[in-house]
């Protein structure tokens, strides 16, 4: 748990992107976005839960930031995090592209239940 790095939020600013454990990092830290909010923390808590209620704890098992990022893809599909980066106008780097293209030939459509 990184409560050392709590901070309050504030609308509009840079925060560092090196917060919170791999294995329970949201879309937006793994693709390298400065200004997060709170929902941060709150894909922590669904991480957590998931893990917990589907006996596979950590829920996503990456082996470093770009794995972590495929493994949320995998689960989640493609087009949220692209709407996402969209939106925000998030830069990609090649590295981000590549893995995002790897799920996007896939179909990039999220799991069902079952199959999780």
């Amino acid at each position: 748990i990184d409560l050392g790095l709590a901070d309050f939020y504030l609308p509009a600013v840079r925060y560092n992107v090196r917060v919170a454990s791999r294995h329970y990092k949201s879309p937006e830290l793994l693709v390298g976005f400065e200004q997060y909010d709170y929902a941060i923390d709150i894909w922590g808590v669904g991480c957590i839960l998931a893990g917990l209620l589907l006996r596979r704890e950590p829920f996503f098992r990456g082996k470093d930031n770009l794995d972590q990022l495929g493994k949320v893809i995998a689960v989640l599909g493609t087009s949220g995090l692209i709407s996402y980066m969209t939106k925000f106008k998030v830069e990609q780097t090649p590295e981000i592209r590549k893995v995002i293209a790897k799920y996007v030939v896939r179909g990039g459509r999220k799991k069902t239940w079952e199959s999780l």
